[in-house]
């Protein structure tokens, strides 16, 4: 969508942390699954939505140390962390469609 917007993609176009998103997104979901990477983009998409919620006690807690940014970045890379050590494949990865079943008999 945003090639089509601007006519172009170019490195520039991206900052870092938009590009760790975008993967965090793709790895969140589950590589390979189109469906699993949607399901990821709307999770990571909402982090922002749910965290206008959350932030203010948690500053409060801290005494104002813990900025909404960096618990944004806390929160994506525990994500990131839980996922790959409990399903490393992702939420919703790709079917194996019986291959990895006839290969292991």
């Amino acid at each position: 969508m945003f090639a089509s917007f601007q006519g172009f993609i170019s490195p520039e176009s991206f900052t870092l942390m938009e590009s760790v998103m975008i993967v965090a997104m793709v790895v969140l979901g589950g590589l390979g699954h189109l469906p699993g990477v949607i399901l990821g983009a709307v999770l990571l998409s909402a982090l922002p939505e749910v965290l206008r919620y959350v932030a203010g006690p948690l500053q409060n807690m801290t005494g104002g140390r813990l900025d909404a940014s960096i618990l944004r970045q806390l929160l994506i890379a525990l994500a990131m962390i839980v996922i790959m050590l409990l399903r490393p494949r992702g939420l919703w990865p790709s079917p194996e469609h019986g291959r990895a079943l006839q290969q292991s008999k």
